[in-house]
C-alpha cells in the first residue's frame, strides 16, 4: 500500500513539474508587442510594460 503511495506522489509532482514548464515555455515563447510607429506613446508604453513584467 505504502508503495502505491510513494509512486502515486512521485506521480503528481511529475505531473506538476511538467504543467510548469509548460506555463514557462509558453510565457518565454509569447512575443513582445511591436510598435508601428514609435511616436505613439501608448504602443511604446505597452512594450516597456511587458518587458518591465517579463525581467522584474
Amino acid at each position: 500500500m505504502s508503495i502505491m503511495v510513494v509512486f502515486g506522489s512521485a506521480a503528481l509532482v511529475a505531473l506538476a513539474l511538467l504543467v510548469a514548464l509548460l506555463f514557462a515555455v509558453l510565457l518565454l515563447d509569447s512575443e513582445p508587442p511591436v510598435p508601428d510607429d514609435p511616436s505613439d506613446e501608448e504602443a511604446v508604453d505597452e512594450t516597456l510594460a511587458f518587458h518591465g513584467a517579463r525581467f522584474c
